[in-house]
């Protein structure tokens, strides 16, 4: 998802990206691939899907107290996000940390979290 305060730049290979997960799924014996899906922006994605969860590190609703087994957390860019795309969510988590973590750091503590 692109977000206002992305980096535009950076485009991603969708065919490299399928090569990896198809050896992860051989690596791990999963049976089927998983799906990526890429949206121009935060509105686009709020279309299409209605349980999203924003990871903003903004709030004070800690990520202990939430059920994320079956949501779709939204990790930002680098940047954040910006006031109107914040005020398109009504769930927001965040971790009990004064740090605010680096997109991949955060992925995977999600990650981590949602799997104790």
């Amino acid at each position: 998802v692109y977000t206002k305060f992305s980096q535009r730049n950076f485009k991603l290979d969708l065919k490299r990206c399928e090569r990896i997960l198809i050896s992860s799924c051989e690596q791990c014996g999963r049976t089927y691939l998983m799906q990526i899906e890429l949206f121009e922006n935060v509105d686009l994605l709020c279309e299409k899907y209605n349980n999203i969860v924003l990871l903003d590190f903004d709030t004070k609703n800690y990520i202990e107290n939430e059920n994320l087994k079956n949501k779709i957390i939204f990790v930002g860019c680098a940047g954040g996000f910006s006031k109107e795309e914040r005020e398109l969510f009504t769930q927001k988590v965040s971790f009990k940390t004064k740090n605010i973590l680096r997109a991949q750091s955060a992925a995977i503590a999600v990650c981590a979290k949602i799997l104790l």
